[in-house]
């Protein structure tokens, strides 16, 4: 099994650890998607790599039909508990890539912390295919801000010694704006960064380290040495500490 596929799938082990650790997204960038795709109620929505419903639930207020899948099926179930009073949504398990939807049929097409799973060779021309005309993709994340606090840097000089996945460009969007510029499917991409601080006690901050898919994939050995590497740097902080997070935004259209 390839790397990304182990990581895709490790999410079905962990998924109340995710739903639980993991950021959520901020209302300012909910509502500028909201309002630059002008989705109503009549709209459709199309939510690839849905996870438990965080990013999803966020956008129901809509009213808006949600299509969200996922290939898990426990993150899909965790999801389908926190949503029940959304009649508007409907969730599937499966690959994006393997669904079958109708063509020019959604308004909005939504990644969030997806898209560096998707077989882009085939996810795009897919993406475009669904949209409809002036149809949007938009594509976000959670990062730390690792170059504005040291806690973070320290930390990741412990996930570069630990974990052969995590990535170098982290924290970048240069690699997906090439890929969908690339494709000559869509208008030049608008980006947008959301910059907050999010409070974490050291439980729940390790509990987040736990559910990062570079992580999780990682021998029990090597796991728990990060794990240990990690609670050593914890110490000096207080109970209750904050990290900068950046939300990084990239809204695009489909071309006409």
């Amino acid at each position: 099994m390839d790397v990304k596929k182990s990581k895709i799938l490790s999410f079905n082990n962990i998924s109340k650890l995710y739903d639980n650790n993991r950021p959520s997204y901020p209302e300012e960038l909910i509502n500028g998607v909201i309002k630059i795709s002008k989705i109503t109620s009549k709209s459709n929505i199309l939510d690839i790599g849905c996870g438990t419903g965080k990013a999803t639930i966020m956008f129901a207020k809509t009213k808006a039909d949600i299509t969200a899948l996922d290939i898990s099926l426990n993150m899909i179930a965790v999801g389908k508990e926190k949503s029940k009073q959304y009649s508007n949504i409907k969730y599937f398990v499966s690959s994006f890539e393997d669904i079958k939807l109708d063509n020019n049929y959604f308004d909005l097409i939504i990644c969030a912390q997806s898209f560096h799973f998707l077989d882009h060779k085939i996810a795009l021309t897919k993406i475009s295919k669904l949209l409809k005309r002036n149809g949007y993709l938009v594509i976000f994340s959670n990062f730390p801000d690792i170059e504005n606090n040291n806690l973070l840097k320290d930390i990741s000089v412990l996930y570069k010694k630990y974990c052969e996945s995590f990535p170098k460009d982290y924290g970048s969007t240069q690699k997906i704006e090439h890929i969908v510029n690339r494709s000559g499917l869509f208008c030049k991409i608008k980006k947008i960064n959301y910059s907050r601080l999010i409070s974490n006690n050291k439980d729940s901050y390790l509990n987040l380290v736990k559910t990062l898919s570079y992580v999780q994939i990682l021998n029990k050995d090597t796991k728990e040495e990060l794990i240990k590497g990690i609670q050593s740097l914890l110490e000096k902080e207080n109970d209750i500490f904050e990290l900068p997070c950046i939300t990084k935004l990239l809204i695009t259209k489909k071309l006409v």
